[in-house]
């Protein structure tokens, strides 16, 4: 089903309206794919912060990448597999 890009919006209730896309699936892939590595070294990031000596330093960063991730997860990767769901890996 192939439906035009819409607009996130936040519900009165609270809750996230998702953008639906248009896109064929071998684009779908390929952005699945950056998307994932993108969250990959995200992560990495963090591991590397363990090092700091700062416990302040290393919460922030933390919450930092977490919504940075969580940005990727619900703007890219759900609309993703709302379109194309045989790509949701974690079926």
């Amino acid at each position: 089903m192939k439906t035009h890009v819409g607009h996130d919006r936040t519900l009165a209730d609270g809750r996230v309206r998702v953008r639906q896309l248009s896109m064929n699936k071998s684009a779908a892939i390929g952005v699945r794919n950056e998307a994932l590595k993108a969250i990959e070294a995200l992560s990495s990031a963090l591991d590397q912060a363990q090092d700091s000596d700062d416990e302040a330093e290393r919460g922030w960063l933390h919450k930092q990448v977490g919504l940075v991730i969580g940005q990727i997860q619900i703007g890219i990767l759900e609309p993703i597999v709302a379109e194309h769901p045989d790509l949701d890996d974690l079926r």
